[in-house]
């Protein structure tokens, strides 16, 4: 849920009323006051983010540690697709409709050998494959992604990362890939991704709303009424209306959701120990002592 500059006026108008209607604790109110103030703070640096507010969540991942060779980055692996389709087809490139059946072609026959490894795995008769054959067809399918990217001219690690970053933000997942620029700048581990401000704008609403709800819940099932209600704690009153009349003292008072005022009263039976009832105020009469 959303919450708009609309609703945290409505907001306070309607805890302004609750004010006039019924007393809670000022820690109830605290709560409110707390939930707003952090809320109007965090969605101000929000407002002054370009695009991104720095965050502290997991560090990214870092380069392979392997130290027998470099670490193949994507922009790498294009820049070698690049190079080899120049020596491999020198006179006419391959088109987009081409390498899109090529895609296709490859990610059919990684379904192949998944197919025969279930087969095996779940003990039916036929063919078995390896994962050995899974790992040259799964590696076909990058490179025919990479292909396809160089044929209109996309480069394929921004974009990557982009949506890798997009599907954690997007689905409150705190694990982000930094740049492979950053990670060859010495960042690694330190490197620390960033919070959307979209993101931020979802968090701080949640939690806003969290302490809205759990205040106006107080308000609403605890508060005692003070518009001078009439009938007090520890009076003797009577239920007059209906089949039966009957005497007790006032016990609670207190506001239902709708604002209207209930008393508790307690009645003594007639063998020995007591009951409660809820009232309202027409329902009872003041008793004399």
């Amino acid at each position: 849920m959303k919450i708009s500059e609309n609703d945290i006026a409505t907001l306070r108008n309607d805890r302004e009323l609750r004010r006039t209607s019924v007393y809670g604790s000022d820690i109830v109110y605290g709560i409110l006051d707390y939930f707003e103030a952090r809320q109007n703070e965090l969605l101000e640096r929000v407002r002054k983010a370009e695009a991104e507010v720095p965050f502290t969540i997991r560090p990214a991942a870092s380069a392979p540690t392997d130290s027998s060779r470099p670490a193949l980055t994507l922009a790498d692996l294009q820049a070698f697709h690049i190079k080899r389709q120049d020596e491999w087809c020198p006179d006419q490139k391959p088109d987009l409709s081409f390498r899109g059946c090529e895609l296709g072609g490859e990610c059919g026959e990684a379904q192949n050998v998944i197919k025969k490894l279930e087969r095996e795995r779940l003990g039916w008769r036929g063919s078995r494959d390896t994962r050995e054959h899974l790992a040259e067809e799964l590696a076909d399918v990058i490179h025919c992604a990479v292909l396809c990217a160089i044929t209109v001219g996309i480069e394929v690690e921004p974009a990557v990362i982009a949506k890798f970053n997009k599907t954690s933000a997007d689905n409150d997942l705190s694990v982000f890939i930094a740049s492979s620029a950053a990670l060859a700048a010495g960042f690694g581990d330190e490197e620390k991704p960033r919070y959307t401000t979209r993101r931020l704008r979802l968090e701080t609403d949640r939690a806003f709303e969290r302490g809205r709800q759990h205040a106006f819940d107080e308000m609403q099932g605890t508060c005692v009424a003070i518009i001078p209600p009439t009938f007090y704690i520890g009076e003797q009153v009577e239920k007059h209306t209906g089949d039966y009349t009957a005497g007790g003292e006032v016990r609670a008072v207190f506001a239902m959701k709708n604002g209207a005022i209930r008393f508790v009263v307690e009645h003594q039976a007639e063998g020995g120990g007591s009951f409660c009832h809820i009232y309202s105020e027409k329902n009872l009469r003041k008793v004399a002592p």
